[in-house]
């Protein structure tokens, strides 16, 4: 609200000045992008349901506005070239990582995540080709935590990133096909004492250390030694498209976790 002013003259009129903003020609200010930023990136808050709270205020801006002010910001923040703040800085981040994991949504348009430590780097891609690894990941080397899919074999099969097959992808299968094959569970516990080896490390503060190896290589692979015997001994004893059989060829590949 900026008030306007007239002279009892009739001669001058003044308006008062409205407040500094880092982007021209615009009614919202900084701080309001401050909050819309901080809302969705700090308090996990979508842009849907702040829209409803600033409507319940009396104050109705449409959800294309608020994404637009938000990515007025990124365009501002672009420049910035110090500190993990920095897009570029952070997308170069997973290629100096040499064990990274991926995810990425069943849905249209995806956010592929890449997870290295306490680091997480989302990219939008608009396919589900394995394009978007490639151009993150580049000629880095390491291992690379994934499921079988094989958008990841332009990566992988460059010898560059190791492909370790995700665990928790082979137990969700055992653990759907507990319901109508029993001898599921011993699968289960299998993996439920590999975890327990990684849980000791960790509670003994040497993970991805010598001791942290020595523990896998004494521990962990015989773990792994005998569950994929067990389900390569389950394998032909269920259909072909049962839910027994599908965890066996998932889980060969965990063998190199």
């Amino acid at each position: 609200m900026r008030e306007t002013l007239a002279c009892t003259c009739g001669q001058y009129i003044v308006t008062a000045p409205g407040p500094d903003h880092s982007v021209e020609s615009t009614r919202y200010g900084d701080g309001l992008r401050a909050y819309i930023v901080t809302s969705k990136c700090a308090d996990s808050l979508p842009l849907y349901r702040l829209a409803k709270q600033f409507a319940r205020l009396g104050i109705p801006i449409a959800r294309s506005t608020l994404t637009d002010l938000f990515h007025q910001v990124a365009r501002q923040l672009a420049p910035c070239r110090r500190g993990w703040c920095n897009w570029w800085r952070l997308r170069d981040c997973p290629r100096r990582r040499n064990a990274l994991k991926m995810q990425h949504p069943d849905k249209k348009g995806y956010v592929w995540t890449f997870i290295a430590d306490n680091l997480i780097v989302y990219r939008f891609s608009p396919s589900r080709s394995g394009e978007t690894p490639a151009a993150v990941l580049g000629d880095s080397t390491g291992a690379l935590v994934v499921d079988m899919y094989t958008g990841y074999n332009q990566v992988t099969s460059t010898g560059k990133r190791t492909r370790s097959g995700c665990l928790a992808h082979a137990r969700r299968k055992l653990f759907d096909a507990l319901s109508t094959a029993p001898e599921a569970k011993t699968g289960l516990d299998f993996i439920r004492d590999v975890y327990l080896v990684e849980h000791d490390a960790k509670a003994a503060g040497v993970v991805r250390t010598t001791e942290h190896l020595r523990m896998r290589q004494a521990c962990s692979k015989p773990l792994m030694d005998r569950l994929h015997a067990f389900l390569t001994d389950q394998q032909p004893l269920h259909l072909p498209k049962g839910p027994m059989a599908r965890p066996s060829r998932t889980s060969s590949a965990t063998g190199k976790n």
